[in-house]
């Protein structure tokens, strides 16, 4: 048998600990699957007419995010429309960081809504696998378009024209992008027309011969008609000596006005990404500015999924004016000339063309776009409401409502305000810009100019409403032969109570209240404060402070509360309360319907 001594057992659990407590924490490793785009392949396809329907493909990545190798085993096969013509072969492995793409097809033969997964099977411990959502919108015949839309559609041989429909209002901005995706033959330019018949004639709004960007403003409430036709190669839109072009276009229609809001609305200093699907396609943002504000537009190229794909951009102004761009992509500067709605467009690739030409290569990828606030101060304004006294402060420093009640801060800067109540006051709400805080405390977000209001009322005095109200400063206040509710606020205040069963507050400061007849209530709240009952069954609260308190005739009650007080009952049954603090207690001449609590020295109680 071996025998350890208790001292060496609790010397060899000290060392293990020890041991244990110095080792090294290592991370599980492991793979992990992701899919971008996360909302996997959607596809919008338009075919003016019966017959072949154009093919369309999106590109999907397969990720490793993990820290060890992804090995996917299995990629399944879609149900028609949608296919995979070249699949991976499987399985398959992705180191860490590293992605695979797959293309993923809609060959759809007929109109309709179409919807699948491609499951993809892999050895991530907690996704084991990973679904693609797919879906498909084909559109025959003439296609309702709106705002914000992107489709793919197919020209066929002379003579093939699409037909798209939308509503406008008069000075709606509008703007129209078509791009070549396949050129089947050799001289394939989709250009488009827009157009209405105002009296019931055709009247030309706006047009590209050769395909590419326009912007047009609408003339009148109208339902407009764009045309989308086969190859141009240099030939006017009726000119009889068109090609026997055909090939598949995007089709972007975008507007950037109050009533065609399909601009992305997004704040100054946001980092964003977004993808351009095709030729054609077009993306809108929108954003809030003012006069003098100063902008650096940064694009930068994330995935080319082609060969040449660039992000130009465009800055616009509300009347359609353009304010700054680069067709190229990369970085701008702009300054805005008036406080408005902006409109920021990114077309897809570039290749050294510029923005409206015909030979716009087939490019498409993911692009990330900062509009970036160099020098924009927004200014917050805060005002102060209602029966009582309250000021507002800010952190960070600025405000200060009382005497300073605006201040510039940098844009998006974070700002809380803080109400600090007057003696007497009661915080009631915000408005204003503020108006969703519920608090004496509200934090804003300083994107735009701004407005607060903090309202403050009186305060109830013993539960009641007041009826007599005093100011911050040191008052003087009589009140009435009548039943009276008086608050001093702040301040060293005298108050007289006359007759009547009345409530004094006295507030902060070193008050003087004095009732001479009526069963009385009177508060002296912080400072040295001096209570006069008068006749009456009353009730004297001291509050803080050093305070007296002289019941004088009556059944009183007093209180002293936090401080060196002076209680004196006078005639009748009196209660006195010394509170905390050295307090001297006399009941007065009716000495045997007396009590005394908390008080260090006691007179004319039994």
């Amino acid at each position: 048998m071996i025998a350890i001594r208790k001292e060496k057992l609790w010397f060899y659990f000290v060392l293990l600990l020890g041991l244990l407590i110095t080792l090294p924490l290592t991370a599980h490793a492991a793979p992990d699957i992701k899919i971008w785009p996360t909302d996997g392949a959607d596809f919008e396809i338009f075919n003016g007419e019966s017959g072949l329907w154009p093919s369309y493909y999106r590109r999907v990545w397969i990720q490793n995010k993990g820290t060890t190798n992804l090995t996917v085993t299995a990629i399944s096969s879609p149900a028609l429309p949608f296919s995979i013509p070249s699949p991976p072969a499987v399985p398959f492995i992705l180191v860490p960081a590293a992605e695979k793409q797959i293309d993923i097809y809609c060959s759809p033969t007929a109109a309709g809504s179409y919807s699948d997964n491609v499951v993809i099977s892999s050895d991530d411990p907690d996704e084991s696998t990973k679904n693609i959502p797919l879906s498909c919108i084909a559109v025959a015949g003439t296609a309702a378009i709106s705002p914000g839309d992107f489709f793919t559609g197919e020209i066929k041989p002379v003579g093939d024209i699409d037909i798209f429909n939308f509503n406008g209002k008069a000075n709606d901005r509008v703007y129209i992008t078509t791009g070549m995706q396949k050129d089947y033959t050799a001289c394939f330019l989709p250009r488009w027309e827009l157009f209405y018949y105002p009296g019931g004639v055709k009247t030309t709004v706006c047009s590209r011969a050769s395909g590419g960007s326009g912007a047009c403003t609408l003339p009148a409430d109208a339902t407009y008609t764009i045309l989308v036709g086969d190859g141009a190669c240099g030939y006017s839109w009726d000119s009889p000596a068109w090609d026997n072009e055909e090939g598949q276009y995007g089709l972007s229609l975008q507007g950037v006005s109050s009533t065609l809001p399909s601009c992305q609305n997004i704040p100054l200093d946001q980092f964003l990404t977004d993808e351009i699907e095709a030729n054609g396609d077009t993306d809108v943002y929108c954003f809030d500015g003012m006069q003098n504000d100063n902008l650096n537009i940064n694009t930068t190229v994330l995935k080319d999924y082609t060969t040449c794909f660039a992000t130009r951009w465009e800055v616009y102004k509300p009347d359609g004016a353009l304010l700054c761009s680069d067709p190229n992509g990369g970085s701008g500067a702009c300054t805005l000339p008036a406080d408005a709605t902006y409109t920021i467009l990114v077309g897809d690739g570039a290749c050294g063309y510029s923005w409206d030409s015909p030979a716009w290569d087939n490019e498409e990828g993911q692009f990330s776009l900062y509009p970036q606030c160099m020098a924009c101060p927004r200014d917050l304004t805060v005002s102060t409401t209602g029966t009582g006294y309250c000021t507002v402060k800010s952190t960070p420093l600025g405000i200060d409502c009382g005497p300073d009640c605006t201040e510039l801060y940098p844009y998006r800067a974070e700002v809380t305000l803080e109400v600090t109540l007057d003696s007497g006051s009661v915080f009631d709400h915000w408005g204003g810009d503020c108006s969703s805080c519920t608090g004496p405390s509200c934090e804003i977000i300083m994107d735009a100019n701004k407005t607060c209001e903090a309202a403050c009322n009186i305060a109830k005095c013993a539960g009641k409403d007041v009826t007599i109200v005093g100011t911050p400063a040191n008052d003087i206040i009589w009140g009435t032969a009548g039943p009276d509710v008086i608050s001093g606020l702040s301040g060293d205040d005298t108050i007289i109570g006359l007759s009547g069963n009345d409530r004094i507050c006295g507030g902060n400061g070193n008050d003087t209240l004095i009732d001479f007849g009526g069963n009385d209530r009177l508060y002296g709240d912080a400072g040295n404060d001096y209570l006069y009952g008068g006749n009456g069954d009353d009730t004297l609260n001291g509050g803080d402070g050093n305070d007296i308190l002289d019941g004088v005739d009556g059944n009183d009650n007093l209180k002293g509360g936090a401080g060196k007080d002076t209680l004196m009952g006078g005639n009748d049954d009196d209660s006195l309360d010394g509170g905390t603090g050295t307090d001297f207690c006399d009941g007065g001449p009716h000495v045997t319907g007396d009590t005394a609590v908390s008080c260090e020295t006691i007179y004319n109680v039994p």
